[in-house]
């Protein structure tokens, strides 16, 4: 089995990093792989906590954002085989076996897995966990990606693609896209890798974090659109909500009550997907 790494950026992420690199850490043992945590410019002792628990720690002297950070990691990193994760993933027992076991077959460029959102507190956790919105594979009309909640690769495609773009966001959708029309290989779920994540337990916190893989994906539609990626238009607000009433009505009617919940979740989250997306348009 190839040399593997996984790197984690953190930003003042002390209090969840030991749940994150815990099962890292014992699942990287046994393969011989490192597990590098990349502090950009933390404040509360993350790299410390990272050392101390087992992993290698890359201090940044201030802040390069969370594409930055992977960069700096993986060309820091000795290994054929690149895993990302985040610092709010908790990774189940034979993710990491799983991750670079799928790499084997030298026709996947692009591995991911299965990443479940957990029940959290606050009713921005209760959100993100009825939506459910980091499914493997993440369908898309134009081309699949993974999050790099859940990714892994080779080194030789990151260095042919040069890394990830060092972008706010979305640039873990920019990278799976460019690696597809570059011919470096396809994207293959690996079997068996399975995620959880942490959502942020607040509700403000997570309708900005929506809001801007709105905007991020408008930006990405643009760029992509000169290689067949649709250009779909801004939709109007009452529109939207028109549309998702109409889902919720559909939902009680076929499901009760009970599917409600997931139903209005789902709605919101896509309400606010949606005025990213045209908040981004109108700016441009």
């Amino acid at each position: 089995m190839a040399r593997a790494a996984v790197i984690v950026p953190v930003r003042n992420g002390a209090h969840l990093l030991r749940q994150c690199l815990e099962p890292l850490i014992e699942q990287a043992d046994p393969l011989r792989a490192q597990v590098i945590v990349v502090d950009d410019a933390s404040r509360d002792g993350s790299a410390d906590l990272a050392e101390h628990v087992g992993a290698r720690a890359l201090r940044l002297p201030a802040p390069s954002g969370p594409y930055a950070a992977r960069n700096k990691g993986w060309r820091l990193a000795d290994a054929e085989v690149v895993v990302f994760t985040d610092v709010r993933c908790r990774a189940r027992t034979g993710w990491l076996e799983a991750m670079v076991g799928a790499l084997g077959d030298p026709s996947v460029a692009i591995t991911g897995g299965d990443v479940i959102v957990e029940p959290g507190r606050g009713v921005g956790a209760r959100l993100v966990r009825a939506a459910q919105p980091l499914a493997p594979g993440a369908a898309h009309e134009f081309l699949p990606w993974f999050p790099t909640a859940c990714l892994g690769t080779r080194r030789s495609v990151l260095e042919a693609l040069g890394g990830f773009r060092e972008r706010r966001g979305g640039a873990d959708v920019d990278f799976c896209w460019r690696a597809q029309l570059s011919d470096l290989g396809r994207l293959e779920i690996a079997k068996g890798a399975t995620m959880d994540w942490e959502a942020r337990p607040s509700m403000r916190e997570t309708l900005s974090q929506i809001h801007r893989y709105g905007s991020n994906y408008r930006t990405l539609q643009q760029e992509f659109t000169r290689y067949g990626c649709p250009a779909t238009a801004p939709t109007r607000f009452a529109d939207d909500v028109r549309t998702e009433l109409r889902n919720v009505r559909t939902a009680v009617r076929e499901g009760g009550l009970r599917s409600v919940r997931g139903t209005l979740s789902g709605a919101l989250y896509r309400t606010v997907f949606a005025s990213g997306f045209r908040s981004a348009a109108r700016s441009e």
